[in-house]
């Protein structure tokens, strides 16, 4: 109720790669942790992270896109911040594209209103 007031968006994860579990997770392990926390589902949000400490999940990115595609998703968006310029560099490596700018989407640590960037990879 108080975030539909202040028009705030929540929606939450509900699947992970596990990388932030393990100081230096494997492919096969942010994988493996996708598959199980994704069986049976039918709308996913996954949890990943792209700090600069998480070169794996960078590598796994398009591995991550490419399963998800093989499952049935054919189309797999992914958000960021517009202030982290790194994270578009990211998804444009895996071979997302650039959809849109959600305005004011989220409220970061400072409290202010920030812009939310989306890219998007269609399976053909």
């Amino acid at each position: 109720m108080l975030l539909d007031q202040n028009n705030i968006l929540h929606i939450d994860w509900n699947s992970l790669t596990g990388d932030s579990e393990k100081a230096n997770p494997t492919e096969e392990y942010l994988m493996d942790n996708l598959q199980k926390t994704t069986e049976g589902k039918n709308n996913l949000v996954v949890l990943m992270h792209d700090a600069q400490a998480k070169h794996i999940t960078v590598e796994t990115l398009p591995k991550v896109i490419e399963y998800l595609h093989g499952e049935g998703f054919p189309v797999v968006t992914a958000e960021h911040f517009v202030s982290n310029k790194a994270s578009g560099r990211v998804m444009e490596k895996a071979g997302m594209v650039y959809e849109a700018t959600l305005k004011s989407r989220v409220i970061n640590k400072i409290g202010e209103r920030e812009d939310v960037l989306v890219y998007v990879s269609i399976c053909e």
